[in-house]
Formats: C-alpha cells, structure tokens, sequence
C-alpha cells in the first residue's frame, strides 16, 4: 500500500503504471506584475490599517497678465491648499499545518514527498494570486481598489468600437494618431502615458502585421514604436486577463491607459510575506503561518489614468 496523500491509499500492482515526476498545478500568474504597475515598499509605516496622502494644490496666479495701475513693481503671490487622500490596506495571513504522522509518511512513500516544502510553497501561491487579484481588481469587503475598479477614474466607452486587433488599416493609424491626444486633454497636457494594458485575448490578436501588404511590424510593435518616439521614453504594452469579462472582474472588456510612475499610481508594500517561526502542539502538530501587508492600486492623480471598455471581444 502506498499513501498518496493524507487519508488516501492507492493498491500498486503490476498493472500500476507508477512514476517518480511530481505534475505541479498551474495557476494564471503574472511574471512581470512590478512592470505593469510600480510596486513599492513602506516599511516605516507598517500594520497601520490605511495610510494618509497629502495633496498640494499650488494656486499660483497668472503671472502673463499686464499689471497696471502703478502696480509695476508688485510681486505676484503665489499660494498652496493641501488635501488629503486615504488609502487602506490590506492584511493577508493564512497557515499550513502537519502532523509528525504525515511527515513519516510523506518520507516512507516511495515517491519521496517533500511534505512541508510543498504545504509552504501552496501557501506562497495562495498569496501571490491573492495579490496579484487585488492589484487589478481590488477586495470590495474593505473599499481596496485595484487598477481596474477604482471609482475616480472614469471610463470611456466611446472611444473604441472593437479590439484593436479587428481595425482596418486605415482604423489602426486613425487610433495611433487620436489616442495621445485624448489622453493629453483628459490630464491637462500635465504627462503623457507609457502603459497600455488590456485584455490577454487581445494581445494575442495584436500579433498580425498592420497590413497585410507591409508585413514588416505587428501591431504591437507598431504601437510601442510610434508612442515611445511621442512621449520621449519606451511605450510598453501588456495583455492581462483580468481586464477580460469573461474573467468575471469587469462588465466588458477593459483597456488602461497611464503613466507609469509611482507619483502617478502605485501598489504599497509595507510588510512583504515573511513567514512565523513554526508553532508545535504536543510535539506532533505543526503549524507555520504566512502574513504580508499591502495595499490596492493606490491612484494618486487620475486624470493620468484612462479607462476605456470595448465592447465586442476578439477572435484569436
């Protein structure tokens, strides 16, 4: 008799076609998640429950306009307001428990299993697909925004028609040459952006060329080419499948358009997953817990935001 798993024996017999590879489960994860959105780290102000942002409003006057009235040698005033924003956080903790018994089996099996290895790397996962989540899409029990969801910035359901992987030639070039400008009035020509994320589906349907007759660049390429040159630094466009509505996160298929800067938006992290030094009962349970503290996407200025959904999704 083998033990397969806690409380679980399988009967080997000739007929037991018995391997010594492990088939790990693959989860949907995001490899270059710190590329997409800045993720940063805040130690010093660790466990509180939500963090304060103060905001300067300058009210400089307009210094173009001709002073009269024996005013010539009056200085211009400037002033400031502050604000505040708040942004809460989130505490994530979870534990993984074994007993002396399992780990003798675990080590007697004739697949050696590395029991308390796999239970700490399950719950590294259950972590990092937790944060991943609420990066994108948020934790709606505490009011925790991620990129996709959060209230302030408003979405566009205008500006496309189908994916950009369905335009025409000429419906391509006509999207290259309005979007920088949309977004330059959205914000007040303050920043341009460098970040376009949208659905993976879509991204795998950017890979043909513009057109056909010129099969020189993807329309990735020709996307990241043409912004990069207008805004002075590289253009980067990434495929996640949150903003796909057959994930169930958002009600239709989502771009996002920002600058990707932490001034602009950013995911705090004040305690990064560490893990607790293992608690034994009786010498025979063990138990280890894994905590971290962090963030949603925090959006700092969201006029340098856009979201736009789209309303049809692409065949690919």
């Amino acid at each position: 008799m083998l033990i397969t798993d806690i409380g679980i024996q399988q009967v080997i017999t000739t007929l037991t076609n018995y391997s010594a590879t492990v088939i790990e489960e693959k989860f949907y994860e995001i490899e270059n998640l710190g590329d997409i959105v800045p993720i940063m780290p805040s130690t010093a102000t660790a466990w509180l429950d939500d963090v304060a942002m103060t905001t300067v409003h300058y009210l400089s006057k307009d210094r173009r306009k001709k002073k009269t009235n024996g005013a010539r040698n009056k200085v211009n005033k400037s002033d400031i307001a502050y604000g505040q924003k708040m942004f809460p956080r989130k505490i994530f903790e979870d534990s993984v428990m074994w007993t002396d018994t399992q780990l003798r089996q675990a080590a007697a099996s004739l697949q050696k299993i590395n029991l308390m290895k796999d239970e700490l790397q399950s719950l590294k996962i259950g972590f990092d697909l937790e944060f991943q989540s609420d990066v994108f899409v948020g934790d709606d029990d505490i009011n925790l925004y991620g990129l996709l969801n959060n209230p302030e910035v408003a979405v566009n359901s205008d500006f496309f028609t189908k994916p950009i992987g369905d335009f025409t030639p000429d419906e391509f070039n006509n999207f290259i040459k309005t979007l920088l400008s949309l977004y330059s009035q959205n914000c007040n020509a303050t920043t341009l952006p460098d970040t376009l994320v949208l659905p993976l589906s879509h991204l795998l349907g950017m890979v043909s060329f513009v057109s056909p007759e010129f099969p020189i660049n993807s329309r990735i390429d020709a996307i990241e080419n043409a912004f990069s040159k207008a805004v002075g630094r590289p253009f980067k466009v990434y495929g996640v499948a949150y903003c796909d509505k057959n994930y169930g996160y958002v009600a239709e298929d989502r771009y996002m358009l920002y600058r990707n800067d932490p001034k602009t938006l950013e995911v705090e992290v004040p305690v990064p997953f560490e893990l607790i030094n293992p608690n034994t009962g009786y010498n025979y349970y063990y138990e280890m817990i894994g905590r971290a503290q962090y963030s949603g996407c925090n959006i700092k200025r969201p006029l340098e935001v856009m979201a736009f959904s789209v309303p049809t999704t692409p065949s690919v």
